[in-house]
């Protein structure tokens, strides 16, 4: 009877290994199946996300570009005025720089701020920095020490200036400058127009933006510091070298980043 019992034992014992194996040998291809789902679903997901906010990137970027295009288009249709042209190459011929702010053109300009909402103020200076008309500036000042100034007219080849968005410590609004050259006939700078407009409706642009409950656009500039945001006051924190280096890279497109630029992960 012990032989017996033993042989039962036995039997139930390699019963069990038998099952045990079959178990592990299930369960394993079946751990792996749902891992490698796992990975291609996340993968998949990943990859749906990433295109959706880099579709939203580009179009929130050509509505701003279409903002600042408008703002350059109009500088460029002032520079081209005969009138500004020839007021410009009146004060350049001035060698004492007397009597050269002219208050017609000025009004003029006046005339299309009030048109415009957000322009803050426009500006013609000639060759030596001089004003020769503006909403702004006094007759008799001189902008020769202006980065715009030194941009717009680049040295006698003309260029096209546009500033980061800062803010106005007059009216604590924040605005943007744009300038672009006066050109003779012969198309070498003589002189400058600059434009300075609220920055309201690129705000608008970017505050705009909502990605399901949290996501939202910020707008940076050239070194790291956030301009708009809608979590934070604007350029009240800069972003890290290496999110910078992500957002920067030449390649486009997207990436996941460890920094989320608001001191999270």
């Amino acid at each position: 009877m012990e032989h017996i019992s033993n042989k039962k034992t036995h039997k139930k014992g390699i019963r069990k290994k038998i099952v045990l194996a079959i178990m592990v040998v299930g369960i394993f291809p079946l751990m792996l199946g749902v891992y490698l789902t796992y990975l291609s679903g996340t993968r998949v997901l990943t990859n749906s996300i990433g295109t959706k906010f880099e579709v939203i990137a580009r179009e929130t970027a050509e509505n701003i570009e279409l903002i600042v295009t408008k703002e350059l288009v109009t500088a460029w249709n002032l520079a081209l005025q005969p009138a500004i042209i020839q007021a410009v190459e009146r004060s350049n011929r001035s060698l004492t720089g007397k009597d050269i702010f002219n208050r017609d053109l000025s009004y003029y300009l006046r005339n299309i701020i009030s048109t415009k909402k957000d322009y803050r103020s426009i500006t013609v200076v000639d060759i030596h920095g001089r004003v020769v008309a503006s909403t702004l500036y006094k007759p008799g000042e001189q902008l020769n020490k202006q980065k715009w100034w030194h941009a717009a007219l680049n040295k006698g080849r003309g260029n096209t200036y546009i500033s980061n968005i800062y803010l106005d410590k007059t009216n604590r609004n924040y605005i943007m400058d744009i300038a672009v050259p006066v050109l003779n006939p012969k198309d070498k700078a003589i002189g400058a127009v600059k434009i300075v407009f609220g920055a309201n409706q690129i705000f608008n642009v970017i505050l705009k933006v909502r990605i399901d409950k949290t996501g939202h656009a910020n707008l940076i500039s050239e070194d790291g510091l956030i301009l708009i945001c809608p979590i934070y006051p604007p350029q009240s924190h800069n972003i890290s070298r290496s999110l910078m280096g992500i957002i920067t890279s030449p390649k486009g497109g997207w990436a996941i980043a460890n920094d989320d630029g608001h001191g999270g992960s």
